[in-house]
């Protein structure tokens, strides 16, 4: 009976493309509000892609994490020549160890400190080039990262990010490109909105960014925005999170 299928469906043990009685729209509902409470975001490609989200817990003794957290490193636009090269090298091989498990970069943010589309999108092809790891491209600016986008798209950056300000322009290009993007607010409510403005252009791969003054109020506020997600099932702040320290 379709009572019997919805329990089965609700308990996981049935798919919803078991049943063949299923209208479109009602299969749009029903995929939006069985999906995990925290999306799951994809940015690299090859040995470099980068998985991070999709948790369902608060703490790993509820059930298991399922994406480790991802360690990257800031590169600036202003190293030229030997300088960046040498730096994305030291990135590369940047690994240590931790109770005999070995962590490393798995990404490079470029950092547009330079305030120019130019050296921007020529470090970026650089890093793009010599560099082993997934690429974050840090800029405020719609016109440096549309003129860096041009030349890294195959490579599916990470885009960051988009404020308030910038969330339409930052939105078209993540779309046309394909790339995730970064919500960056200063506070919960800001932020839930403009993840809201950014999916309204079209844009489902997001990551979180919350600017906060101090670390110990990023790690309160981070600890309410997973709570919201995995505990409330808040859909707006239902997406990982990354933190520039």
């Amino acid at each position: 009976t379709c009572l019997a299928f919805a329990m089965a469906l609700a308990q996981k043990r049935a798919k919803l493309e078991d049943c063949p009685d299923v209208s479109e729209e009602a299969k749009e509902k029903l995929a939006a509000a069985s999906a995990p409470p925290m999306a799951k975001v994809v940015f690299g490609t090859g040995d470099n892609v980068v998985q991070i989200g999709q948790e369902t817990v608060m703490f790993r003794h509820e059930e298991k994490f399922y994406n480790p957290t991802v360690l990257a490193v800031t590169v600036s636009d202003k190293l030229t020549g030997e300088d960046l090269t040498k730096r994305i090298e030291a990135v590369n091989a940047l690994q240590f160890e931790r109770i005999g498990i070995k962590i490393g970069a798995r990404a490079i943010a470029l950092v547009n400190d330079s305030g120019s589309p130019e050296s921007f999108a020529q470090a970026a092809a650089a890093v793009k080039d010599a560099g082993d790891l997934a690429l974050i491209l840090v800029t405020q600016s719609p016109d440096a990262m549309a003129a860096t986008v041009a030349k890294t798209k195959e490579s599916v950056p990470l885009l960051a990010s988009a404020t308030p300000d910038t969330a339409e322009k930052m939105a078209k290009i993540a779309k046309e490109n394909g790339c995730p993007i970064v919500a960056k607010a200063d506070s919960i409510d800001t932020l839930a909105d403009l993840t809201e403005k950014i999916k309204a252009e079209g844009v489902e791969d997001i990551v979180l960014n919350l600017q906060t003054p101090s670390l110990q109020d990023q790690l309160l506020n981070l600890s309410k925005v997973r709570a919201l997600a995995l505990k409330k099932v808040f859909r707006p702040l239902g997406y990982p999170t990354i933190s520039f320290v």
